[in-house]
This record gives structure tokens, sequence and C-alpha cells, in this order.
């Protein structure tokens, strides 16, 4: 994540990606500012780990998978704090596509694109993917990736997204900025673009869903159970 200060103010270091892209500041002022909202993005990560925690529950209850079964993780990894390991442990065979090498523990890294992913149509038992969609591009190709989880997966996917409506945005900690246009976000967050998407903009991304409203009206989660598999 990356400090919130004007495009200005900054230089990128030589980086894949937004997620991992280095800031580099001119000034000292800046810099203490800077320490500032690390510390209190570290101080988040408690609260990011409880909520992830709770997707992991409704991923199980909800689609009850099996250790046979393999899994593709469409743009993720293992978490900030390794969240996601007990879930690569549980599947037999995982697969992660990504366009960043993140830290991907047993699974097979894929280097792709999420919305052209290289695998046959009903390749994988389940398709999961938390918090990436909204950084795929505009709402094209965020359908893009929606059609891509629907083609490959068997038995049923996973998808989760930060909430459009809820008032604090998950990228910066500052208050409606994901309601502000791209280029203000661009100013305060660089290198960082995201589309994040409402409850209703999910259920027309995947209409055969159930889709969810976390209780804490953080996320909206995509759950997709295949009709093959239903009794």
């Amino acid at each position: 994540m990356h400090a919130i200060f004007p495009l200005r103010w900054i230089r990128r270091a030589p980086a894949p990606g937004c997620l991992t892209a280095g800031l580099s500041f001119h000034y000292a002022p800046l810099k203490k500012m800077n320490a500032v909202f690390r510390l209190a993005r570290r101080a988040f990560i408690p609260v990011h780990r409880i909520l992830r925690q709770r997707k992991m529950r409704l991923f199980w209850e909800t689609l009850r998978p099996q250790h046979s079964d393999s899994l593709l993780d469409v743009g993720g990894g293992l978490g900030e704090d390794g969240e996601f390991a007990p879930l690569y442990e549980f599947f037999h065979s995982v697969t992660a596509i990504n366009l960043n090498p993140a830290s991907h523990g047993k699974a097979t890294f894929v280097h792709g694109d999420a919305c052209s992913m290289p695998f046959e149509s009903k390749s994988y038992d389940y398709v999961f993917s938390n918090a990436v969609i909204e950084h795929v591009g505009d709402f094209q190709r965020q359908r893009m990736m929606a059609d891509e989880i629907r083609r490959v997966a068997i038995k049923g996917y996973f998808v989760t997204t930060p909430n459009l409506w809820f008032p604090v945005d998950p990228h910066s900690y500052i208050p409606f900025l994901q309601l502000m246009p791209l280029k203000v976000r661009r100013r305060i967050i660089p290198f960082c673009d995201y589309w994040m998407l409402s409850r209703h903009m999910m259920t027309c991304l995947f209409p055969d869903a159930q889709i969810v409203t976390t209780p804490e009206r953080t996320s909206i989660i995509a759950i997709g159970v295949m009709s093959t598999t239903r009794k």
C-alpha cells in the first residue's frame, strides 16, 4: 500500500504492480508523514486478519470443499500475514495466477492475466479470489475476469471485493476516497488504480451467484455453486 501524497512529491522506484511499487520521498517531513501512514497501516493488520478469517469461515461453510479438490487462486497469494496459508494447505492441488510473483507457498505459480486465463474450461474444482477484481480495470475488464472465473470453475467460486459504499476507502483509509474520480485518487495513491464495486454491480458480474455483504459491510462476496453440484 502506498503513501497518501500528491504525485508531484514522489518518484517511483522500479517495481512491478501497484502493490509492490516502491516510493522515495524528497523531503524529510514527508518521510516522517509516510512513516506515520505505515504505522497506521500496521495497526490495521489485526483487523484485516480478523476480517479475512471470517471470509475463510464463510468459504468453508458455503462451498464445503474436499481435500482432494483443486483450487485456483486468481490474483492472490498467502496474504499480508499468511492468513490464506490454511486455504493453500487444505487443497491437494493449488494454482495461483498473478501478474506479480507474490508469496504463494506450495501453490504452482502461473504468470497471467485474470481477464484472459491460460486454462481450459472446467479445469479447477474451486476458484478463489480475494480483493482482486477491483484492480483489473474498468467494468468491462471486470466482466471479463468474472466470465473467466465462471468458465474455469467446476464446482464453485468465491470472489470477494471491498464494498464501494463502505465509508472508509480500504486502500488509503481516507473516508469516501473511493467515490472520487480516478484522477483525484491517482494524486493521492499513485500507481494503484482501482474501481470498487457495489452489491448491484457484483450481481451483474455474477448473475448465477449468491451475493453476500459481510456483517461489518466492508466486503461483498459472490459465492457460486455450479449447477452440476447442486442437489
